[in-house]
Order: C-alpha cells, then structure tokens, then sequence
C-alpha cells in the first residue's frame, strides 16, 4: 500500500499554485502600500509656524515674567533661529509685539518675508467676521500673552503678542 502513494506528485504541483497565489497577492499589498505612501503630498505649515512660535515664547517668557534683557534680545542667536532661514526669499515669518498696560509699545522685533503679514490679516477675519480659509497662503499662529517684566524694581505688567507665519510647502516624499 506504502507503494502506491510513494511516488506521487500531485499534491506538490496544487500546493505550489497556492504558494505562488499567496506570493501575488502579498506583493500586490506591498507596492499598493508603497506607491500609496509615496505619493502622498505633506502639509506642514501649521507644525513650524507653531515650532517657531514656540521657540519665540521661550525665548522671551520665563516662567509669567519677560526675561530680563528682553529689549535687548537678538533673535537669532539668543532664541536659537538660523538667521539664513528668515532671509529673502524665505518661507517663514514673525513679528514679536511687546505692549506695556496702557497699550503703549514698547519693543517690536520682526523676520522673514514680511507679505506673510497681510496674508495672516485676510484670513483672520473678513468683512462679516468670519475667518476666511485660503488656499496657498502661510498657515498663521497668533497669540497673545499677558506677562510681567521688572522696570526698575517695579513689577509690570505687559502683553506680548507673537504671530508667525510658514509657507514652506511639503513636497511628495522623494525616494534617493
């Protein structure tokens, strides 16, 4: 009986057509996915306006209080910005506002490509008050922040308001 069975082939030749069944489909998955990843466009804009907004507030808020040389600050080395980046033409801009109580300025500090400012302007608001979305304008991060600062050993109180501003578009993922 062991005989009859001992030379046999066919239930090899139905196992391989399954294996190479499984193999296509598994690599039709797998360049599906790849090609799908690929392809994909990013949109990060709103992430580094807010990493830069958030390298600025560092920079200049500790703990409620304006570091002590805030009139002094220099942006790019103190705050750890890249001067390079925010030359013309850049992708990226920032405008530090720093408002005693009574709404008297007292220390302005600005960088980047300054049109991104009215950018930023039209799409906070349009005429009904309602915010405008557009396509292909900076993504904008704007706030306001009520801080104090010594003048003088007197504790002051002031408002620092910090917009920035990035138009770096992402790109489809390159594959070197």
């Amino acid at each position: 009986m062991r005989e009859i069975f001992r030379n046999k082939k066919a239930g090899e030749k139905i196992f391989s057509i399954w294996w190479f069944a499984i193999l296509v489909v598994i690599g039709t998955g797998i360049v599906a996915g790849v090609l799908m990843y690929y392809s994909e466009s990013v949109d990060v804009r709103e992430w580094e306006s807010g990493i830069i907004y958030m390298k600025l507030s560092d920079c200049f808020i500790d703990s409620g209080f304006l570091v002590d040389n805030f009139k002094d600050v220099n942006i790019f080395s103190d705050c750890g910005l890249e001067q390079k980046v925010f030359e013309k033409p850049s992708n990226f801009y920032f405008l530090i506002n720093i408002f005693d109580e009574n709404g008297n300025l007292i220390k302005t500090y600005g960088g980047g490509d300054s049109s991104f400012k009215g950018e930023c302007e039209i799409q906070e608001k349009d005429e009904k008050g309602k915010a405008v979305k557009a396509e292909g304008y900076a993504k904008c991060l704007k706030r306001k922040s009520m801080v104090y600062y010594y003048d003088e050993n007197n504790v002051k109180t002031a408002i620092i308001e910090i917009l920035t501003a990035s138009n770096q578009f992402g790109r489809r993922i390159a594959v070197v």
